[in-house]
């Protein structure tokens, strides 16, 4: 007969959830060409490409003559916003890779010489169902 599993509650790490968000920041960075926030709250669009831009398309770029397509909604391209964010890869290459693998092994370096001030914290937040 197989042993049952038991079920255990999955915590949140918060050193691996800023590492995710410092990674993303560095990608959005190189090669949308604006900050995080900006790309996924579009509060800025003309500052780079933001997320709302790749899946609608950006208003700037008409792909009907008129500006209008079917239904009388503004016509869009999203090839456009997909080629500037190719090309801002490809001009930022060097300096993504960098960052992107850069990150986890400063991140890992950084938990051993925090480790005398993280111990007290895991202590604190031990039952909460988040780990540091």
């Amino acid at each position: 007969m197989k042993k049952k599993r038991s079920s255990r509650r999955k915590n949140t790490n918060l050193l691996k959830l800023a590492e995710a968000g410092v990674i993303a920041s560095i990608m959005t960075q190189n090669m949308a060409g604006t900050s995080l926030r900006n790309f996924i709250t579009n509060e800025n669009p003309s500052d780079g490409v933001t997320l709302m831009e790749l899946f609608r398309g950006s208003p700037a770029v008409l792909g009907v003559k008129g500006g209008l397509g079917r239904g009388g909604t503004p016509a869009m391209s999203m090839g456009a916003n997909w080629d500037t964010l190719w090309q801002n890869t490809k001009a930022n290459a060097v300096p993504l890779m960098l960052g992107v693998v850069g990150t986890p092994i400063i991140f890992r370096a950084g938990k051993k010489f925090a480790r005398p001030v993280l111990t007290p914290i895991r202590g604190l937040l031990k039952g909460s169902g988040v780990t540091v």
